[in-house]
């Protein structure tokens, strides 16, 4: 069996990117996971998904990750050194993201989430990182993240791909043969 865990991003709890994983692949073959967040502790987050990687097993785990869920991705990987395909992952995260989370969590949620984004970040920046475990699915018109920072962070990933589409990656749903591809090379 092979498992894929999908990351979603931000307030991505009924993400339709997770919904099309797992009408394409739940088989026989693949099982799609779409772990709960804790939407209170980024680390709390990363904690739930490396314990289901132990449960399952390295061997047999890829992990889909967009945005938020991409960057927590990216921690995951330096972990546990699974395969991933991202979506777009958030490594920055700017005043606009702090405002934006203001304004939907409140001060004291954003404040405590955004301070433990900021220990991840410094993590997955000074510690190693297998880039040839990583896939990127790059949007060119991102409206929400500018991707130059990741692009000289993951300087030699697996594979990358660039699209003509927002940060919403409207047409994902057209990637998943391609997608298919990049986990079976993986295992």
């Amino acid at each position: 069996m092979k498992n894929i865990i999908y990351i979603h991003g931000y307030k991505g709890e009924n993400s339709s990117k997770g919904k099309k994983l797992q009408a394409y692949f739940d088989s026989d073959e693949y099982k799609v996971h779409v772990p709960v967040q804790d939407p209170d502790s980024p680390h709390s987050t990363i904690d739930t998904i490396v314990a289901l990687i132990d449960k399952l097993g390295t061997e047999n785990v890829f992990i889909v990750g967009s945005s938020r869920g991409g960057f927590y991705g990216l921690r995951v990987v330096q972990i546990t050194n699974v395969p991933c395909l991202l979506i777009n992952p958030a490594l920055n995260f700017s005043q606009t993201n702090y405002d934006n989370m203001l304004k939907v969590d409140g001060k004291e949620r954003t404040e405590k989430v955004y301070k433990e984004i900021i220990e991840i970040r410094g993590k997955i920046v000074s510690e190693p990182i297998n880039q040839n475990l990583i896939n990127l699915f790059i949007s060119k018109n991102d409206e929400i993240l500018d991707h130059s920072e990741l692009m000289r962070f993951i300087s030699n990933p697996k594979s990358i791909e660039l699209f003509e589409d927002t940060h919403k990656f409207y047409g994902f749903d057209a990637t998943l043969p391609n997608v298919k591809k990049i986990i079976d090379s993986s295992f």
